[in-house]
């Protein structure tokens, strides 16, 4: 029997580019693949009633990743939760 991934057929995702997931929610994909981050931390932007709330930021060396975060947070950032 030949074990295969559920991965393989996964395409790599877009970095540093905020894209729609769900309702309210907006994923951007860091430039840091690896074993524990598969394509790359994914952080996620939840809009909420007291403003946008971003889930791990990610690695803080990724500029590009951080302009994208920043350009999506908007004027009432309610906060950040690092997963750890």
């Amino acid at each position: 029997m030949t074990k295969r991934s559920m991965f393989h057929t996964e395409p790599e995702p877009c970095r540093a580019r905020a894209e729609q997931v769900a309702e309210g929610i907006l994923r951007i994909v860091a430039s840091n693949p690896g074993k524990m981050t598969y394509h790359g931390t994914n952080s996620d932007i939840i809009d909420t009633p007291d403003g946008r709330f971003i889930l791990d930021p990610g690695a803080a060396e990724d500029s590009a990743h951080f302009e994208a975060i920043v350009e999506n947070l908007g004027g009432n950032p309610a906060g950040i939760l690092k997963r750890f």
